[in-house]
């Protein structure tokens, strides 16, 4: 295991226990890297069977629907980036892209956007209104991350070419 890397990933949702395909690949892909690397998971309340997954899960979230533009996080992620050293973070999906890009600036580590989908073609698809504002803001976080991870080559290259 490397001791230098010390990553904290940001599940913004309920993922354990995993039943859905999306919360499986963040289990599973958290579960793998802690094999390799110091890991720990800042997620919501709502977590439950959480002593097994070979990593720390913190419920420093809540399930409010305004957790995704909640300011305090900031300052409580940052003490416990100081705390604990975290030398890379881990967001899943762009939904936390600002608090990712603040992170980084001020703290100083590297920022991984770990994408599931395009968001922002996602939600074209089902036809809200938004959904321009979502992919400007997802190219944003995408731009400013050390490390992007892509589920499918589509969204690779998708990215690759528009972001």
């Amino acid at each position: 295991m490397n001791d230098a890397v010390k990553i904290l990933s940001i599940v913004s949702y309920k993922f354990l226990p995993p039943q859905m395909g999306g919360q499986k690949n963040i289990a599973f892909f958290n579960r793998y890297l802690a094999k390799h690397a110091s890991l720990v998971c800042a997620g919501v309340k709502a977590n439950s069977d959480i002593e097994d997954e070979g990593y720390s899960v913190l419920d420093l979230l809540d399930n409010s629907n305004l957790r995704y533009i909640n300011p305090l996080y900031f300052f409580k992620l940052r003490r416990l980036f100081k705390e604990m050293k975290i030398t890379h973070l881990i967001i899943e999906h762009p939904y936390y892209g600002w608090l990712g890009m603040m992170l980084k600036w001020f703290c100083g580590v590297k920022l991984i956007v770990h994408s599931h989908n395009i968001e922002a073609l996602r939600f074209k698809s089902l036809k809200k209104w938004w959904w321009g504002i979502l992919w400007n803001y997802e190219k944003l976080t995408h731009r400013n991350a050390d490390l992007n991870f892509f589920i499918t080559d589509f969204d690779r290259e998708y990215a690759i070419n528009k972001y």
